[in-house]
């Protein structure tokens, strides 16, 4: 199972969980119960959402701030 954000990528392969930038590169990998596997794969995709989320809220407010 592969799920796609903006800038990541979260890849469920078994029990094996990955977080992968855009280029591919893992970031991060573990394993998780396979009981729980898609409920945490989806919990991180939620999770890397509001990160994304928020970063983009910061540049923002930091390229309004340098227009003032």
């Amino acid at each position: 199972m592969v799920q796609k954000t903006n800038s990541h990528q979260v890849e469920l392969k078994g029990d094996l969980l990955m977080i992968r930038d855009k280029t591919g590169n893992i970031l991060r990998a573990t394993t998780v119960p396979v009981w729980n596997a898609i409920e945490r794969a989806n919990e991180t995709v939620a999770r890397i959402l509001e990160w994304e989320a928020k970063a983009q809220r910061e540049i923002v407010t930091q390229v309004l701030k340098s227009k003032k």
